[in-house]
């Protein structure tokens, strides 16, 4: 490589390296804000599947309380139930009910119920 060549600028190295540090920084930041805003998610479509569930007592009032695809495959509830019947963490759902009230849980980040992470909407 000449003087010259050394003279004109920044290397297409530094820049590809600049550039990834900047994509890397990015991509780290923007999965932080989006894990955080899973639980608020989960407990907007708690209280949708909530009150899917709700309209399916109504509808079916000796069927006690439903699972989760007896929600899903009711032809008399709305399409879009399938869309709150599992929670960002790609689980279902657990509903249960006592006497007029539904509750509708999810056991969060971790998987696992009982732990400081759980949703649950009553």
């Amino acid at each position: 490589m000449t003087v010259r060549a050394k003279e004109r600028g920044v290397s297409i190295l530094r820049i590809a390296f600049a550039v990834l540090v900047i994509v890397l920084g990015a991509a780290f930041f923007g999965w932080r804000r989006y894990r955080k805003a899973m639980a608020p998610t989960a407990t907007t479509t708690a209280y949708a599947l909530q009150g899917y569930v709700v309209g399916w007592r109504r509808l079916h009032p000796d069927g006690g309380c439903p699972e989760v695809g007896a929600v899903e495959a009711d032809p008399q509830l709305p399409s879009d139930v399938k869309n709150v019947t599992t929670d960002p963490w790609g689980r279902r759902y657990n509903i249960q009910c006592v006497e007029d009230r539904v509750t509708v849980r999810s056991a969060g980040r971790d998987g696992v119920e009982g732990t400081g992470d759980d949703i649950s909407v009553k």
